[in-house]
């Protein structure tokens, strides 16, 4: 293979290496993005709801709710001091 054509094929490995990364980085950047778009969201989900709370607009609910949680953590106590014995 002459050297002209074998420096041409390098060059073009190299310039598809290249594309290929950018549109890797562009991936990985969009998908980041993303998550910090969900994570943000969430957030401010949290923090309505705490306002909420807060502001006693939900009240009985969040009683109801922590009535609930407390049956389940004792349930699974229960179960699992069971399986101690």
């Amino acid at each position: 293979m002459p050297l002209t054509e074998a420096i041409i094929l390098k060059s073009l490995d190299v310039s598809a290496f290249t594309l290929a990364s950018g549109i890797g980085s562009l991936a990985i950047y969009q998908g980041c993005k993303a998550m910090a778009s969900s994570i943000k969201d969430a957030g401010q989900s949290v923090e309505r709801g705490l306002t909420n709370m807060m502001s006693g607009l939900c009240a009985d609910h969040m009683e109801s709710a922590f009535d609930n949680l407390g049956v389940h953590i004792r349930k699974a106590f229960g179960r699992w001091d069971e399986t101690k014995h």
